[in-house]
């Protein structure tokens, strides 16, 4: 009887520890009327009535040994970290806003332990925003965003 419910519960925690999800999505924003690429776009999730809105990464412009100190000093609310990704070039890093390179290319990548119904919200002064539901989303698909008329 010991042994079934040992087996029952390695089962249940090697099922929950195999829930993960995966979200990539990667893509060009191009201007409706000129078919030119838009930069700057900030690219965003909307899980329920949820907004992800810092699914980018910040590089510090400051050293290492400067953002120390400054962290000694003023504390670490913008919350910089030092990463295995940051020992290449010595700058700490931080969370932020996604958004689209010179190219209009953005590249989405978002983990979570679940796979949620999700949507993804472009937004740019100037345009509409445009969000795209996922099962209408493919990899490196071009979407085109409308001028805003006033």
């Amino acid at each position: 009887m010991l042994k079934n419910h040992i087996y029952i519960i390695i089962t249940i925690i090697l099922t929950l520890a195999s829930c993960d999800c995966f979200i990539t999505v990667s893509g060009y924003t191009l201007d409706e009327e000129t078919n030119r690429p838009i930069e700057d776009v900030q690219v965003n999730m909307l899980i329920k009535k949820h907004r992800v809105d810092n699914l980018g990464i910040v590089y510090d412009t400051l050293s290492k040994e400067q953002r120390e100190k400054h962290i000694k000093t003023h504390g670490n609310e913008e919350k910089w970290y030092f990463s295995v990704q940051s020992i290449s070039d010595g700058k700490y890093t931080k969370q932020g806003p996604l958004k689209t390179d010179s190219t209009g290319y953005f590249d989405l990548f978002f983990h979570t332990g679940f796979c949620p119904k999700y949507k993804i919200e472009l937004t740019k002064e100037g345009y509409c925003d445009t969000i795209i539901n996922m099962d209408r989303i493919q990899d490196y698909m071009k979407i085109r965003m409308k001028t805003q008329k006033l």
